[in-house]
């Protein structure tokens, strides 16, 4: 999702959800496909307002683990008043996530299994900081993590309740960051499967992939 790893960076800086949701309608449109649309975390809110914004575009939806801030917009939280500058923004990315030596620390938040913060996962993500413009990029970026979308879909209750495509829902039972009991109110709202893993943190693509897959390949084969 942009602007993350090697993806598309904005000249206009809009990395907003439903610009976001917007761009995955797009490119589904130029590649001729349908397909069912897998999202973890922050990128399930982009997914989930496609969904809801045109849902014949997909073939299904699977939220993994989703930071969708249902009901947030009614909190009307704002912009933190120094993260509204570029520069003290650009700081706080660049002492932690495009910081090599921060990675492994900031995986293992996320992670219930703190021994998948392996070498290999931590280079995995540390790869893309090498891209010049990283830090910036990313700073752009950060208000749409800490701010609620105003007018989004996704945030509304209405609108997962709405939804008519076929979708599941994967969660680790220790997931920190995102809490089961958020996957629990969406599955209550949607009526759609909710697959638990246990003893799982918010990243199970990392944390444990074996049992990730097998999740993913049975809830792709329900939908």
């Amino acid at each position: 999702m942009q602007p993350m790893g090697w993806s598309f960076r904005d000249p206009g800086k809009d990395y907003s959800r439903q610009t976001q949701a917007a761009r995955l309608l797009a490119l589904t449109k130029a590649l001729s496909v349908r397909p069912i649309l897998v999202a973890h975390s922050f990128g399930a809110g982009a997914a989930a307002e496609a969904a809801m914004l045109q849902p014949d575009a997909f073939a299904g939806l699977v939220v993994v683990s989703g930071a969708v801030g249902l009901n947030s917009h009614l909190m009307g939280k704002a912009l933190p008043w120094s993260m509204g500058n570029p520069s003290v923004r650009e700081f706080a990315v660049s002492a932690t996530v495009t910081n090599p030596y921060a990675m492994r620390p900031l995986l293992k938040l996320f992670l219930h299994r703190k021994k998948a913060a392996t070498d290999a996962a931590v280079a995995m993500l540390n790869h893309p900081g090498t891209r010049p413009g990283t830090t910036a990029a990313l700073a752009d970026w950060l208000p749409s993590l800490l701010v609620p979308p105003k007018g989004a879909l996704s945030t509304r209750a209405e609108g997962w309740k709405a939804l008519t495509l076929p979708l599941a829902f994967i969660w680790g039972d220790r997931d920190t960051a995102t809490p089961i009991d958020h996957g629990e109110a969406l599955a209550r709202l949607t009526d759609a499967p909710l697959f638990i893993l246990q003893e799982v943190g918010h990243i199970p693509q990392i944390e444990a992939p074996s049992e990730f897959q097998a999740a993913l390949i049975a809830a792709l084969s329900d939908l």
